[in-house]
């Protein structure tokens, strides 16, 4: 148990021998309180605005950090089939002039029905596909940086938790 860090996950800890278990989603507004203020603002992110890093990259310095929140301007989720021939959900977005296209590994959104039986490249904007969400609600993204794959070895941006928070026009 301790900091297990990685070249590319430098926040990486074993917390205990077994899995852990997600007690309660979404976070409470103590926790959405720490929130403020550390919204990544962009337009790159992780150094970059490219859909990965090479690993080779992190034998030169250690990455800084691979885990991120950022506020995306026009959100909207597709499905498409990946390399391996599954079909992967996918989120487009902009964070001040940058576009990203990111595969969607939150369990949440993987699973709903309505984008997984999606046409392929049939674009879900944001209000549509978030339609309960209230009025001062924006959406946030938590992005992390995957293991390497591939060849030669990436470590791709994910869109690992997507959720909206109600926070002031300046976070």
């Amino acid at each position: 148990m301790g900091p297990r860090p990685l070249p590319y996950q430098p926040e990486n800890w074993v917390l205990a021998p077994t899995p852990i278990e997600l007690i309660a989603r979404p976070a409470n507004p103590t926790t959405l309180e720490l929130l403020r203020g550390r919204v990544e603002t962009g337009p790159e992110i992780f150094g970059s605005t490219a859909a990965w890093i090479a690993q080779e990259m992190f034998a030169i310095q250690t990455a800084s950090q691979s885990l991120t929140l950022v506020r995306p301007q026009q959100l909207r989720f597709y499905s498409k089939e990946n390399n391996s021939g599954f079909r992967q959900l996918r989120v487009r977005f902009e964070l001040q002039s940058a576009r990203y296209d990111l595969p969607v590994t939150d369990p949440r959104w993987e699973n709903c029905p309505a984008l997984v039986r999606s046409p392929f490249f049939r674009e879900h904007p944001w209000p549509t596909v978030a339609n309960t969400v209230s009025a001062d609600a924006v959406p946030l993204i938590t992005v992390s940086l995957s293991e390497p794959f591939t060849d030669p070895a990436r470590c791709f941006k994910l869109a690992a938790c997507i959720f909206t928070a109600a926070l002031p026009a300046g976070s």
